[in-house]
């Protein structure tokens, strides 16, 4: 779905009206790909249909903004994330990009003290990108030789699981702390 579907998902103007309270009071937030693009657009930004997919792994440069961020302290200039979206959000007024990539050039977005969009995902397991691969079975079909196709996913998954999963919890701790939610700095995966 989509943010400017609500005629569609009527549910979708609720969220507005939601995130719109949620952003007034500056409440702590993050927003990973949809939720991203509600955030923005509740925000005043714009959403609207990326050049080119990006469904699988690639990779997304964190920029001068976003390495002075605490959400990504200890991170890399660049990472691998997992990407499944058609559409990319503005950058609001008041907000600051801090990540970017080839094909979308807006990934990640700050705005206010810790409120925070992402277009990748960083929350994904291999069981998830086989449901979705399951789920959105025509599209990855309609898109074949462009984007990756189930199998690549999943070996790209198998492949990255250790880092990624490294990585996923290093951004968690980052933001949780960063928004005072967390007394402990730091967690390890089994």
């Amino acid at each position: 779905m989509n943010v400017y579907e609500e005629e569609k998902y009527p549910f979708l103007a609720d969220e507005n009206v939601f995130l719109k309270e949620i952003i007034k009071r500056d409440i702590p937030f993050l927003g990973v790909c949809l939720g991203a693009q509600l955030m923005v657009k509740a925000i005043g930004g714009t959403v609207s249909k990326n050049p080119k997919k990006e469904i699988g792994f690639y990779k997304v440069s964190i920029d001068e903004e976003g390495l002075k961020d605490n959400v990504f302290r200890n991170f890399p200039g660049e990472i691998t994330v997992y990407q499944w979206h058609g559409d990319t959000f503005s950058i609001p007024e008041g907000g600051k990009r801090i990540a970017t990539s080839e094909l979308c050039e807006n990934q990640a977005v700050k705005y206010g003290r810790n409120i925070y969009g992402i277009q990748f995902h960083v929350e994904v397991t291999r069981n998830m990108i086989a449901e979705w691969a399951e789920a959105y079975e025509g599209e990855l079909a309609s898109l074949k030789g462009i984007v990756s196709d189930k199998q690549k996913m999943l070996e790209d998954y198998d492949n990255l699981k250790g880092e990624y999963l490294k990585q996923a919890e290093r951004f968690y701790v980052n933001l949780f702390s960063a928004a005072n939610l967390l007394k402990r700095k730091s967690y390890s995966l089994p």
